[in-house]
């Protein structure tokens, strides 16, 4: 097993960190060399990979210091993410690719529910859903019900307002999303499907 890695968790080496610098440098210059305005060139359809949220977990780098962006291996290969505070060097981390915490839709437990039972709610487009009460809540807790996303990487080229087509994880279908203003090359962003 190499240095970094353990079962399941591992840090790219300096090789990889390295292709993952000369990628984003290639970004930079093909933007610049492109000489396109701000917020995209209009019309642009580029293909992208998606993949579901999920957990990114990695060994800390022994020379860490807070703030770090590291290299771990991503759903489709290298990826910087910034270390959680409070992870100490050597020591397992766990960094979430997911929608964020402005994708959740608050939902209150109703005073006839209890845990397991399936509740009404309004989606983030007022599209009806259904959410189950998690284990341990009473009426009146709160907790966050998250729409079906899919985490969209942003290709090395692709500018903000750039259409992205992308396969589902599963297989059930294409879908397409707009890059968002601040989506920077190789990060990933939520889309909802």
């Amino acid at each position: 097993m190499d240095a970094g890695e353990e079962e399941g968790v591992a840090l790219l080496d300096e090789a990889a960190t390295a292709e993952v610098e000369e990628q984003e440098a290639e970004a930079a210059a093909a933007a610049a060399a492109a000489n396109a305005p701000p917020g995209g060139v209009q019309g642009r359809t580029l293909e992208a990979e998606a993949c579901w949220p999920q957990d990114l977990i990695f060994m800390v780098p022994e020379d860490h210091r807070p703030g770090d962006l590291i290299c771990v291996h991503g759903p489709h290969g290298p990826l910087r993410v910034q270390c959680p505070e409070g992870a100490a060097p050597g020591r397992q981390a766990t960094v979430r690719l997911g929608p964020e915490a402005s994708f959740a839709i608050p939902v209150t437990v109703p005073d006839d529910a209890k845990p397991g039972d399936k509740i009404q709610l309004k989606g983030r487009n007022g599209e009806d859903s259904l959410a189950e009460v998690p284990p341990g809540m009473k009426p009146g807790d709160q907790f966050n019900v998250f729409p079906p996303t899919v985490m969209v990487q942003v290709p090395t080229v692709a500018q903000t307002g750039d259409q992205l087509v992308f396969d589902l994880p599963d297989a059930r279908g294409r879908l397409s999303a707009s890059v968002p203003p601040g989506a920077l090359p190789g990060s990933y962003f939520a889309a909802m499907y």
